[in-house]
């Protein structure tokens, strides 16, 4: 499945060459406009962003949800998971179970930051691991809670108290899971993050070449947020331009999501997601 990738850029490739070809008109030389003051002249659905949303069903692209400023009742909607973190080159046994797992052979890292620059070695195609303990509040409860990676580099699997969460393959890009059935809101949780260099997505970006070490670890930021049941699953504004580039056309897709999933008569879980 992972191979997929392949597909995946060649139709993005030839959705941006057919974006930029109809937005730019390629072959006709656009006037020099003036600066005239924007005004908006009209709103409608627009073809392009019809074309775009068929592009989105055929890639079913990852949920980055947008992180909000404020949700009713509670009085902090994010939680910093950066800093000391427990770090084991190479775990042995069912170490994302319990803390019993933890002896002398796990020290304290700095997240974010790559294992080799804090003096960590991990042998070739071993899974490292991480873990700490952390509190949400109590007030999240009720809420959907969402677990974001800015950047793991760069085939990770998550445990939330011992039961898996999910994975991710690409050391650049974020990735973002829903935590919200395996946390206490209030009480004491445990994630654990095991990491390996080694993937196919290593040997695409040649990231560990280019940088001259084995590239790994929690790279970039880590943090939980809380959204209501019904939130916005995801937003993108882009501005189109005429021939002339005296007019725009502001395009906006929204995903809105109602997460407040409930059981039919079959005992299917049902989730409600309508996309503008």
């Amino acid at each position: 499945m992972k191979y997929d990738i392949f597909k995946y850029i060649i139709i993005f490739i030839l959705f941006i060459s057919t974006f930029i070809c109809e937005s730019l008109g390629l072959g006709e030389k656009p006037q020099k406009p003036g600066r005239p003051t924007p005004e908006i002249t009209s709103i409608e659905p627009s073809l392009t962003s019809g074309r775009i949303q068929r592009y989105r069903d055929i890639l079913e692209l990852p949920r980055l949800t947008p992180c909000p400023v404020s949700v009713s009742g509670v009085s902090e909607v994010k939680c910093s998971l950066n800093g000391t973190w427990k770090f084991n080159p190479t775990p042995s046994g069912e170490f994302w179970k319990s803390d019993t797992s933890i002896g002398a052979d796990w020290d304290k890292i700095q997240v974010p930051g790559e294992w080799v620059m804090q003096g960590f070695s991990v042998p070739e195609n071993f899974a490292a691991c991480y873990r700490r303990h952390f509190k949400v509040p109590l007030s999240w409860k009720g809420q959907r809670i969402k677990l974001r990676c800015d950047a793991i580099y760069s085939d990770a699997k998550v445990w939330i108290n011992g039961a898996e969460a999910g994975e991710h393959e690409g050391g650049f890009t974020p990735f973002e899971l829903d935590i919200s059935d395996f946390l206490e809101p209030g009480g004491e949780n445990t994630i654990v993050i095991m990491v390996k260099s080694e993937s196919f997505s290593d040997v695409l970006s040649l990231g560990s070449r280019y940088a001259q070490h084995p590239l790994g670890g929690i790279r970039h930021k880590i943090y939980l947020f809380c959204v209501p049941e019904l939130n916005i699953a995801s937003l993108h504004v882009s501005t189109v331009f005429d021939k002339e580039f005296s007019n725009a056309t502001m395009q906006v897709m929204l995903d809105i999501a109602n997460e407040s999933s409930y059981i039919d008569k079959t005992g299917r879980v049902l989730e409600n997601r309508l996309r503008i």
